[in-house]
């Protein structure tokens, strides 16, 4: 699994990819008490189906 971390604008993107077909991305912002989950998203492919996930946070 190859994962990549790179600052944003305001905290920081992980980037997860596991293999073709597979990859989850978190976006984390910098808030008073540290860091806080503002984004989820999921892309899992197989047998031709493809399912993405997306949650926001509040």
């Amino acid at each position: 699994m190859t994962t990549t971390v790179r600052y944003s604008e305001c905290g920081f993107l992980e980037r997860g990819d596991a293999f073709p077909g597979r990859a989850t991305e978190r976006h984390f912002g910098v808030t008073e008490s540290g860091l806080e989950l503002a984004l989820y998203a999921g892309r899992h492919e197989l047998l031709g189906r493809v399912d993405r996930n997306r949650y926001v946070c509040d």
